[in-house]
């Protein structure tokens, strides 16, 4: 129990680093959140989902929006993860966290920022799309390459 619980914060702090560390386009109408590359992990084990929503709200607690931030995108990493549990394709993966998130703060921009909406979806989306595609080549390689640490992290929560 205590190895699953260390594991899960660890991978909790590897997004909030990887978030932070280029905060100034982790937000707003074009994002690249590098934490993001780690959306791949529910889909090797559902339990990640709970080190990815952590680490969300906790990065999120840093948004220039403010709560409201907390909320939609937060919400928004809860949807992804459902919905990557119910996928067995590792590269479907890119889409449904780009549409995911490209609608929920796509929104939560236009509503109260007045960004452009359709704009603000297809940016955002297109940002999560790129950096999640990242993430799951970096975990095919992975897997590819050293088969055990994949099923270390398969097996580790």
């Amino acid at each position: 129990m205590t190895k699953k619980l260390i594991t899960l914060a660890l991978c909790t702090t590897i997004y909030i680093i990887l978030s932070m560390m280029i905060q100034a386009i982790s937000f707003g109408p074009i994002q690249f959140r590098l934490g993001e590359m780690l959306m791949v992990l529910p889909f090797i084990n559902k339990r990640y989902s709970i080190s990815l929503i952590l680490g969300c709200l906790i990065v999120n607690l840093f948004s220039t929006i403010g709560f409201v931030d907390v909320i939609f995108g937060t919400s928004s990493t809860v949807l992804m993860c459902w919905a990557i549990t119910k996928t067995n394709n590792i590269w479907v993966i890119p889409i449904i966290t780009g549409i995911l998130t490209g609608v929920m703060i796509g929104l939560e921009l236009h509503f109260i920022l007045g960004f452009p909406l359709l704009a603000s979806m297809l940016t955002v989306g297109a940002g999560e799309v790129i950096v999640v595609t990242l993430g799951v080549f970096i975990f095919e390689i992975i897997r590819k390459k050293n088969n055990y640490f994949y099923n270390l992290l398969k097996d580790s929560v």
